[in-house]
């Protein structure tokens, strides 16, 4: 009996090691041993990751089990391919029209900052003749823009008359196919200032009177009207302005495309409260702008600064 005792207790014992090697084997939780193919590797995802289905490309989505999604692209925003050149008048000794201490040069530099800021977030690419108080030649400005042939070009001015009761704003350009900017630009300051047109007009501006690009000048108002240079010293209003130069500018980017259409309905320009400015009354304006540049000191020509390229 104690001979047969002893086999049945070592039977029992090696019944027991199995058992106790399985339950091991199966990292002691009882676990089932997996069926799935043993070569494909178990993949740990947190919480948060198996919430969300994994990305792959479609040549290589074959399991089943993920979803098979397309990879995310970049967003394109509306002026991505776009190279806008923009110029602020006037500079340096070249003050533009002086109302109150207040410098013309000054007004449009800031402005043309601040749309440069909203232009770069859109996606374009800007290019600016000056982005500090320096004189440029007309000359130079024609040569950058020679230089970089932009989609479009872009000069900001404040205006000035004798008459400080003429107010509004103005559009100019000189070849048909820069029509179109002004326009959309021109409409676009006027809806978005809620200001008066005076007109959009073609004329023999030299930084406009040229094929290297679309260009126009656009005057955001009138320093010698008191109500208009109250309102363009602010930071505000000089934000509106910005903003509403970058939707004419869009709204030309945009019907440019294929198959696109005008997105352009050109108002009839609403009169000044005083009587419509003439070019007899204009004359002024043209003078002024004449004696601020003679006073400018002959150099010698130059390219101008290194290209103030912003992206």
């Amino acid at each position: 009996m104690t001979r047969r005792n002893n086999f049945i207790l070592a039977v029992a014992s090696t019944l027991f090691m199995l058992v106790a090697a399985v339950f091991i084997l199966g990292n002691g939780q009882g676990k089932t041993p997996s069926t799935k193919n043993s070569a494909e590797p178990y993949i740990a995802r947190s919480a948060v990751q198996a919430e969300k289905p994994a990305f792959r490309t479609h040549d290589k989505c074959t399991d089943a089990e993920e979803a098979c999604l397309p990879p995310e692209q970049p967003p394109v925003l509306p002026l991505s391919g776009s190279t806008i050149m923009l110029d602020a008048g006037h500079g340096g000794t070249d003050t533009g029209a002086i109302r109150n201490g207040i410098f013309e040069k000054d007004i449009n530099l800031s402005v043309t900052l601040k749309l440069r800021d909203v232009l770069v977030k859109q996606g374009a690419t800007v290019i600016l003749t000056r982005d500090t108080d320096i004189a440029l030649s007309l000359d130079e400005r024609k040569a950058l823009i020679a230089l970089h042939a932009p989609t479009l070009f872009v000069s900001v001015h404040s205006n000035a008359n004798l008459n400080p009761l003429i107010d509004g704003i103005e559009a100019y350009y000189y070849n048909d196919a820069s029509d179109t900017l002004a326009q959309s630009i021109y409409q676009a300051v006027i809806d978005g200032l809620g200001e008066h047109g005076n007109w959009v007009r073609k004329r023999e501006l030299a930084v406009v009177h040229h094929e290297f690009a679309p260009a126009t000048l656009i005057e955001i108002g009138y320093l010698s009207n008191p109500a208009g240079r109250a309102l363009l010293v602010k930071d505000d209003y000089q934000d509106r302005v910005a903003d509403s130069i970058y939707k004419g500018i869009l709204n030309y980017v945009s019907s440019q495309r294929p198959g696109a259409g005008s997105p352009v309905t050109p108002k009839e320009p609403v009169a000044p409260a005083a009587s419509p400015v003439s070019d007899q009354e204009a004359q002024p304006r043209a003078t002024e702008k004449a004696n601020s540049a003679s006073a400018l000191t002959p150099t010698r020509f130059r390219i101008g600064p290194p290209p103030l390229v912003q992206r």
